[in-house]
């Protein structure tokens, strides 16, 4: 499977430190799947596991992400330049409930506002 016109996800990635160090990296953990290094194509995934979807709860968000088991590959595409690249499932996360529970504050302060 590569990159083809359909996607299963669509948000923003971010780089994270994991692995023996590396760039900026100081030693830092495998990750939950024990293979994580920082200079590799690798990706974290909020469904990586059962117990890493309790962790990450990204249905908290509204978000339907299929499982994806440690060392499945996934492909991202870079939507401004097209290149597309695969990247293994190394890690879990991001602990999207977070997200939601920062989003109803943000609601919360917004709602009494007027103009």
């Amino acid at each position: 499977m590569s990159c083809g016109t359909t996607h299963e996800w669509s948000g923003e990635a971010s780089w994270f430190c994991c692995g023996a160090s590396w760039g900026p990296c100081s030693a830092a953990g495998k990750g939950a799947c024990q293979t994580c290094t920082s200079s590799a194509l690798q990706c974290a995934w909020p469904n990586a596991s059962k117990a890493c979807f309790e962790i990450t709860r990204p249905d908290l968000c509204h978000e339907t992400l299929q499982p994806h088991s440690c060392g499945d590959s996934l492909w991202v595409r870079h939507w401004c330049s097209g290149v597309c690249v695969p990247v293994k499932v190394a890690d879990c996360g991001p602990r999207t409930k977070s997200f939601s529970v920062a989003a109803r504050h943000v609601a919360k302060a917004s709602a009494g506002r007027t103009g």
